[in-house]
């Protein structure tokens, strides 16, 4: 088979995009590496975007491990596609050591003057993609969130705290007793999950993830999809959608363009003594700094001193609104 020539590559990477790109253009098709993944997505140990060329064109290969967290995009994508949902097209897919590795057609070049979606316009879209969805996907293949999996997450963090350790993690204190405090009030607050509207949740819904193209606006980066209560994918809407003075967008305003796009009427009303705001807002700090830490794990190194500030922040937050 044809060596891809990859930047940066590790040899599971250079196995995963040999696999992948075999089963698109043939053993001896050659495929040359055009952009590293800072060029097309996000790019660490956990997962790795690029862009290669070949006699017809160009693809987008992504790589992502294959965790417990971590959702199968391929047959996802397929479905949801399939459905008329404005996911990316997928060419083929494949699992081999550890990694899943998924190619799809290419959007084209990020135009860097695009304005990002409006706020209001995101969240009708997300609701057409919660109901679409959900309606399609085979969910014995996606991870699921409630409240088991809720109540458990401090903990697992914790442990992923404690390998990061033996690597000289920074800040080791701060981020143990922060989550200290949140295991000490995960299972109470984690027991309304079950009651809240669940459906199809893309889990990282920042502007990012949603890429303008010549047919619209596209949602990708489906990695972290999951069977979920939907207020999670509306709380990381208000959190990662700042607007003027890094202030949040109105939780009010943000159902209310939910619902006009279809969704659920998901109100407000208290959840385990919390309103839902809180409550949502609060658990998705905790997802996504729990996220950073059990992606650090899968590199060589401790996280960053600049990420390990962001996840104490995120922390600090999650405690803000579950305490």
């Amino acid at each position: 088979m044809t060596r891809f020539r990859l930047t940066g590559g590790t040899a599971g990477a250079d196995l995963i995009d040999e696999a992948v790109l075999g089963v698109v253009f043939g053993a001896e098709a050659a495929a040359r590496h055009i952009a590293s993944g800072a060029d097309v997505g996000r790019a660490d140990a956990r997962s790795v975007t690029c862009r290669y060329q070949h006699a017809d064109g160009t693809v987008i290969v992504k790589r992502t491990r294959h965790t417990r967290s971590a959702c199968a995009e391929g047959p996802l994508l397929r479905a949801l596609h399939a459905a008329g949902l404005p996911v990316p097209g997928v060419v083929a897919d494949t699992v081999t050591g550890g990694w899943h590795g998924l190619v799809m057609v290419d959007l084209g070049q990020p135009d860097p003057g695009t304005v990002p979606l409006p706020l209001p316009e995101a969240a009708a879209l997300i609701a057409w993609m919660h109901r679409a969805g959900s309606a399609v996907v085979d969910t014995g293949t996606l991870p699921v969130v409630g409240s088991a999996q809720l109540a458990e997450l401090p903990h697992l963090a914790l442990h992923h705290l404690d390998e990061l350790a033996e690597r000289g993690q920074r800040l080791y204190g701060q981020l143990r007793q922060r989550l200290f405090a949140l295991a000490s009030l995960a299972q109470r607050r984690a027991a309304c999950a079950d009651r809240q509207p669940v459906g199809l949740c893309h889990g990282q819904l920042h502007p990012s993830r949603m890429l303008r193209t010549t047919d619209g606006w596209t949602i990708v980066g489906w990695s972290r999809a999951a069977l979920a209560p939907v207020l999670l994918d509306l709380a990381t809407l208000h959190i990662e959608w700042t607007g003027p003075g890094g202030m949040r967008p109105d939780w009010t305003g943000l159902l209310a363009a939910y619902a006009a796009g279809g969704g659920d009427e998901l109100g407000d009303g208290p959840c385990n003594g919390l309103p839902a705001q809180r409550w949502a807002t609060g658990w998705q700090q905790l997802r996504t700094a729990a996220a950073a830490l059990a992606d650090a794990t899968l590199g060589d190194t401790a996280l960053p001193l600049a990420a390990t500030t962001t996840v104490i922040n995120r922390l600090d937050d999650a405690l803000e609104h579950l305490a």
